[in-house]
């Protein structure tokens, strides 16, 4: 049974935990409280913000040269100059101007080692208001990793993308003439997504034509069908596909589902597939609340470490943090307790991310559930928003993901117990968000069914 999906694609901005101290019951850092800023006292916030909360350590040096060349100033005319130099030199061509002042933020920090972001009064809208989103737009394309090259995945019919004549397969050069061969896919893809009214300028490179083709696409916000859904298969087991991104919303329909057809089921459920192909993940809430359906309370679900105290948490499997800063009370409820004691296959692709890539994780570690598919992602780390002013807000990296057995997400993914084609060769994200999963025919369910029945039996001897 297909689950509708309350908010649309266009919330999918980043993986983002706004305030990571209101999880785990910290309180909230003085420093994020916005107050009016001049021009100069605007940078110098910024800069000791990404200093303090970034999950690596920061080279001030390298940023304020980024700051100054933006300004107009060779770095080389600098010469050996010292951190202060460089700031009181910036200091002095920023003056008055909040424009520069912006604009040497965002040259010091967009960049793709620090993967930071700094968003105007409408993207903080967007992000920290509770908006639905329709600030913030995208152009209708899936993006995959080939090497160091970021290929076109997918199309989205009736989209920009697709009104602009781009292709899967095409090889993606540049987005806003910045070059993003190397570039880590999640960034990509944050790279295509913005403020509305807004374009975005790409160049991009075709088999059949090695000449580049230059495009300049309008963002629109893109709705996409939820591909959510829960469904009673054969042998009394019961399949969970959790779509595209899961939502407080999302895990409460999912949960409300197992238990309806629970109720139906003239015996209890025997086991449970979780498909988590193309998820990837939700906010750490919406994350601890979709595991919890199937932990026990007070299981410890994930870890976050950073340099920053705030980003340094351990979240559990409690109702006090799956039903944080979430209009519902409790997006899992009174889950059936069969959900924690029945096994689990999980199914993985090399697009499951972030929050996903630890649900499957801890089903393997807690639960002893078998992971069938490809390695995930490996997109693991958590973003802060942290207010500079009134009408700007930080966005930025601030931890990485751990397991609660201390296993890293980022950089490494979640390698399956089984592997097996994801998808196959037929299979693209634009087909399936039309034509969604087949049960009866698709070659994961099967084996993961198989293992469920083994397991079944072994148990039962």
């Amino acid at each position: 049974m297909k689950i509708k999906e309350e908010e649309a694609w266009q919330r999918c901005v980043v993986f983002v935990l706004i305030l990571l101290a209101a999880l785990s019951g910290c309180a909230a850092p003085q420093h994020i409280r916005p107050i009016a800023l001049d021009s100069q006292a605007f940078v110098r916030k910024a800069f000791e913000s990404v200093k303090a909360m970034h999950l690596s350590e920061i080279d001030e040096l390298e940023m304020l040269r980024r700051c100054t060349t933006f300004l107009g100033v060779s770095t080389v005319n600098l010469g050996q100059t010292t951190s202060v130099e460089h700031l009181a030199k910036a200091m002095a061509l920023i003056g008055d101007s909040k424009a520069k002042a912006v604009g040497c933020v965002r040259a010091a920090i967009e960049v793709a080692e620090l993967r930071g972001v700094l968003h105007g009064s409408e993207s903080l809208d967007a992000f920290s208001n509770n908006s639905d989103g329709k600030k913030m737009g995208a152009i209708g394309l899936s993006l995959q990793k080939q090497g160091a090259d970021i290929i076109i995945a997918g199309v989205l019919k009736d989209t920009p993308a697709a009104k602009a004549g781009l292709r899967r397969g095409d090889v993606l050069l540049t987005i806003d003439n910045q070059t993003v061969r190397g570039l880590d896919l999640k960034e990509a893809i944050m790279r295509l997504r913005g403020e509305l009214p807004s374009s975005v300028a790409l160049v991009i490179q075709r088999a059949e034509d090695r000449s580049p083709i230059h495009n300049v696409i309008p963002r629109e916000v893109i709705n996409i069908p939820s591909r959510a859904k829960v469904e009673h298969i054969d042998d009394d087991f019961l399949y969970v596909n959790c779509g595209f991104r899961y939502y407080p919303s999302s895990v409460e329909a999912i949960a409300l589902e197992l238990k309806m057809l629970t109720a139906k089921m003239t015996r209890p459920p025997r086991g449970v597939i979780l498909d988590l192909r193309w998820c990837e993940g939700g906010e750490l809430r919406s994350t601890v609340a979709l595991a919890g359906i199937f932990l026990p309370e007070e299981k410890l679900v994930l870890v976050t470490e950073g340099r920053a105290a705030e980003a340094n948490a351990q979240l559990r499997n409690t109702r006090q943090v799956r039903s944080s800063r979430s209009q519902i009370a409790d997006p899992v409820g009174k889950i059936p307790l069969i959900f924690k004691e029945i096994p689990i296959t999980v199914l993985i692709s090399s697009s499951t991310a972030a929050g996903a890539e630890l649900i499957a994780a801890v089903m393997r570690e807690e639960r002893g559930a078998k992971l069938i598919g490809t390695r995930t992602m490996g997109l693991g780390y958590i973003n802060t928003l942290v207010p500079i002013d009134f009408q700007h807000t930080l966005q930025m990296p601030t931890g990485f993901l751990y397991t609660p057995a201390g296993k890293k997400i980022h950089g490494n993914g979640v390698e399956p117990d089984i592997a097996a084609d994801s998808f196959g060769a037929d299979r693209h994200l634009e087909d399936l968000l039309y034509n969604p999963v087949d049960v009866s025919k698709d070659s994961l369910v099967r084996i993961a069914r198989d293992e469920l029945k083994a397991f079944v039996r072994r148990d039962t001897k």
